[in-house]
């Protein structure tokens, strides 16, 4: 369900997903961050850095999955709360299907 919204629907292969992480963990303008609850993988932020602009601002390119369990349960937005006091003067893009009606609520 968590591919429903991305880019691109179609579920990765292990070695496909596995390259795209050894990528992203070594991309020094990707931030990876897991969130949990209850002691548990719940979901993650990604944050993947953007040109900054001509003001010389910070921008950010946000990306939030909740496992299917956990949804619902306001961690999407907790997260994004963290988010931006982690980065208070970023400015944070988010690219959201129209189908998407739980994260255009959020971003909004």
């Amino acid at each position: 369900g968590t591919r429903q919204h991305a880019r691109n629907p179609a579920v990765p292969s292990a070695q496909e997903h596995a390259a795209w992480m050894q990528r992203v963990l070594a991309d020094p303008s990707v931030e990876l961050m897991l969130i949990e609850a209850d002691a548990a993988p719940a979901g993650m932020v990604r944050l993947d850095r953007l040109p900054d602009d001509a003001e010389g601002r910070t921008h950010y390119e946000v990306s939030i999955a909740i496992r299917a369990a956990h949804r619902s349960k306001g961690l999407a937005s907790a997260a994004l709360r963290l988010v931006r006091r982690l980065k208070p003067a970023a400015v944070l893009h988010a690219e959201i299907l129209p189908a998407n009606a739980a994260s255009i609520e959020l971003f909004r």
